[in-house]
């Protein structure tokens, strides 16, 4: 009996040696879990008192005036226009016209089309004068604003009676069957055209078969315009046609991974080098598809075929004649970054395709045709005024 008691106090005193070690470990735990925890939260805090200090040093004065503005200015003042116009001041400082900050609203204006294929507006593509007013440079002819009256080379003056660049892009895009009057210069004359807002869907492809040689016209590098393009080649070597005029006359840009794709297609060796302020890397893609090699491609190119487009052209010349006039000559490529309230686009490196420099230099035609704007009224081109297409489609 006193053994057993003597067994009974043994195995209680190594469980209370247990339950103490285990105990002991646990505070270890907890002590090792709060000082990480504190470890971390120290350089967090110091991280955050080192940041607030940079951004205090580094725009502590523009925070100051906002502050200060906002709380004091005499006049009524609508807050977030005022910091809009902050931001853009900022980016405008850099003096480089493709770097900008836009509000949502204007972002969508500008770069919706080519992820929804659809806009607000009056149908037509256009410039910007030195003067800052609009310069229709072609129209489409199924708008109600081309039905009304409104002309490839009218300068819109004004739009219900609003007269600067952002005033008249904002009327002509507000909404769905809103009411316009458009003041516009048309050779040395003022024309008052009445017309409305209206949803203007985008076809960025276009295609037919003239003279058994096929034609397309890409009008933007849109989202999957790209693989578009090869559908459309394809159908058109299965139906043996072996010429086509591929038109990118008017083509502005996008996109230049759609640019890629249709490189990668018509010609088999397509680099595209971008070169920024501190790395230099190439971007190649390689396509599953190839164009036949029966098949023969003629560009049609002029001073209004920019960024995407010359990508396309400086690879395509290597192997493909092109026509027209010389590009545009914008080889540099943007980034979009969202923030809470707008989107920064900013230039982040300069494009060569083709090892060829396109930045304000442009790419020369193989077969130079001059070609009018008054010979040009719709994207898709009058084959009886077309000095170019006739060309190409005759040789």
């Amino acid at each position: 009996m006193r053994e057993d008691n003597e067994n009974t106090d043994d195995n209680k005193n190594i469980k209370r040696a247990s339950n103490l070690n285990i105990f002991l470990l646990s505070l270890v735990i907890v002590n090792i879990v709060v000082g990480i925890f504190l470890f971390i939260n120290t350089i967090k805090v110091s991280s955050a008192i080192n940041y607030y200090k940079d951004l205090d040093k580094t725009f502590g004065n523009t925070y100051t005036i906002y502050k200060t503005i906002t709380a004091d200015f005499y006049k009524e003042l609508d807050e977030k226009e005022f910091l809009n116009d902050i931001n853009k001041e900022i980016v405008n400082s850099l003096g480089e016209e493709y770097t900008k900050y836009y509000t949502e609203e204007e972002y969508e204006e500008r770069y919706g089309s080519l992820k929804e294929n659809c806009i607000l507006g009056l149908g037509i593509n256009y410039e910007v004068t030195e003067d800052e007013k609009i310069k229709v440079i072609s129209i489409d002819e199924e708008s109600q604003a081309y039905k009304d009256g409104l002309r490839a080379k009218d300068i819109i003056s004004s739009v219900n009676n609003k007269t600067t660049l952002e005033e008249v892009k904002e009327e002509i895009s507000k909404y769905e069957g809103y009411e316009l009057n458009i003041t516009v210069e048309r050779e040395n004359e003022q024309v008052e055209i009445k017309t409305k807002v209206t949803v203007i869907k985008i076809d960025s492809i276009y295609s037919e078969v003239i003279d058994e040689k096929g034609y397309i016209a890409i009008k933007e590098f849109s989202e999957g315009v790209g693989k578009e393009f090869i559908d459309k080649v394809e159908k058109m070597q299965k139906d043996r046609i072996t010429e086509i005029v591929f038109d990118l006359r008017n083509n502005t840009g996008g996109y230049v991974d759609e640019a890629v794709v249709i490189s990668s297609y018509i010609v088999d060796k397509n680099i595209i080098k971008f070169t920024g302020n501190e790395n230099t890397y190439e971007k190649y893609s390689k396509s599953n598809k190839h164009i036949k090699k029966e098949t023969n491609i003629e560009l049609l190119t002029n001073e209004y075929s920019a960024s995407a487009s010359e990508v396309v052209i400086a690879n395509a010349n290597e192997k493909y004649v092109t026509i027209g006039t010389k590009t545009y000559g914008k080889g540099i490529a943007q980034a979009t970054k969202k923030l809470k309230d707008g989107y920064l686009v900013y230039t982040y490196s300069e494009i060569l395709a083709n090892n060829k420099t396109i930045h304000k230099v442009g790419i020369e035609p193989d077969i130079k045709i001059d070609m009018k704007y008054n010979d040009i009224y719709t994207w898709t081109w009058d084959l009886n005024t077309d000095k170019v297409l006739q060309f190409a489609l005759q040789n």
